[in-house]
Parts: C-alpha cells; sequence; structure tokens
C-alpha cells in the first residue's frame, strides 16, 4: 500500500483483511497483530491512499470485513 509520494503506508499490525468500498472511495483492513482498524481514503487517478483514521479495540478474533 503506498500513499501519494510513493512511500508505504501504515497498515497497522498483521494486516488480515481488506475491503473496498463500492464507490472504491475507501480501503478498509483489519489488523489482527493489535486488533484495529484502518480506514484509508483512494486516490482516484493515481490509486495512492491516505489514511483518514484508525480505530482500536476490536474483538482479538475479528476475522474478516465486508464492505458497502
Amino acid at each position: 500500500m503506498l500513499n501519494d509520494n510513493g512511500v508505504t503506508a501504515s497498515a497497522g499490525l498483521a494486516p488480515t483483511d481488506e475491503a473496498l468500498s463500492q464507490d472504491s472511495k475507501y480501503l478498509y483492513v483489519i489488523n489482527s497483530g493489535d486488533d484495529t482498524l484502518g480506514a484509508y481514503a483512494v486516490n482516484a487517478q493515481t490509486g495512492s491512499l491516505t489514511m483518514i483514521g484508525k480505530v482500536g479495540d476490536l474483538h482479538p478474533t475479528s476475522a474478516g470485513l465486508a464492505a458497502r
């Protein structure tokens, strides 16, 4: 995953699943290593990612994502 500068975007510890929103504007990543969910805006022109948020305290057995 790359940001606008071509640098690897932070994805959290041990990303295990990703889901792209139906409009392809957002990517969500579940990180089983630190029990977090990362949210990224997707640049429509380049496909690069900008982190827009991260939430923690997910249940440790969270295993997958479904985005709408």
